[in-house]
């Protein structure tokens, strides 16, 4: 992220701050929260629901992450996740993420 400080990476990247800072604007963000261990992984998805969007803490580029529309991509994603870091950060589904995505191409 060139030109950024890295105050505004570390918000960008640490969930707890990324939430605050939206709440503090007004923005509404999906159903999140941080884990340790593929149980507490398997705890929150029964509450946050799939899809679910795995993203491994401080890995800009998001290296290890995906999203899981199963039980078995998202034990997968996870376990992977793990392989790079020691906290994963799991949301709930975004508008974006259940729309379909527009094909751009002019075939």
């Amino acid at each position: 992220m060139i030109g950024a400080d890295s105050k505004a990476i570390k918000k960008a990247e640490d969930r707890e701050l990324f939430n605050k800072a939206m709440a503090k604007i007004g923005l509404e963000v999906p159903k999140n929260a941080v884990i340790n261990s593929l149980e507490q992984a398997l705890e929150i998805v029964q509450e946050i629901g799939l899809p679910a969007i795995i993203r491994p803490s401080f890995t800009l580029g998001g290296s290890g992450g995906g999203i899981a529309e199963t039980m078995s991509e998202f034990k997968k994603i996870v376990k992977n996740g793990f392989n790079n870091v020691s906290n994963i950060g799991i949301s709930g589904p975004t508008k974006a993420s259940i729309n379909p995505p527009i094909n751009f191409n002019k075939n």
